[in-house]
Formats: structure tokens, sequence, C-alpha cells
């Protein structure tokens, strides 16, 4: 009895052309660019109020709750925004004064 051998074809790799390297190289390129410019518009154009140190400032310097009843609870935002050129840093609580009849 002869056994038969089955042999698997090899098929040969086809040369992948120049043109497509350049284009996948332009696409590439094409992205990094457009990155690049997005990073570069959200640089900000800010110009600080101070220069030289840090500076706070509060968008309202008062805020009118009208009439409170005793025991109810009122909830507050005040924007802060630091206007100088250097780190501001807020080292203890913030003290809120509340003056009755104003």
């Amino acid at each position: 009895m002869s056994k038969k051998v089955r042999r698997k074809k090899t098929v040969a790799r086809k040369k992948t052309p120049s043109w497509v390297w350049a284009a996948v190289a332009g696409a590439v390129l094409i992205v990094l660019g457009g990155l690049a410019i997005l990073f570069a518009s959200n640089k900000s154009d800010y110009t600080p109020e101070v220069t030289g140190a840090p500076a706070l400032k509060v968008d309202r310097e008062e805020i009118d709750e009208g009439d409170v009843e005793l025991g109810v609870t009122k909830r507050t935002v005040f924007r802060l925004k630091n206007v100088g050129d250097k780190t501001l840093e807020i080292l203890e609580e913030p003290q809120v004064q509340v003056v009755e009849g104003c």
C-alpha cells in the first residue's frame, strides 16, 4: 500500500506597492498635523490682571436670599478665579459672614 503525501501549496506574498506606503505615511502626517493644530489652538490667550502675585477675584460681593425661615438650608455658589500670574493657594477653610437684616 502506498501512501499519498499531500504537500501544502505555498502562496507567494505579493509585495505591497510603494504608493500604498506613501499614502499611509501621508495620512499619518495629516492626523499628526491636525492634532498639533488642535493642541496649539487650546493655549489660552489669558492676560493676568495682577502680575508678580496671585490675586483672587469673586464673581459677586453679595447674595440676597431674601427672607429665609429658621432651619431652612440655602445653597449659594460663588465662582472664584485667580487673576494673578502666580499660583493661588487657599490654605485655610474660607470664612463667610452672614449679616442679618441687610
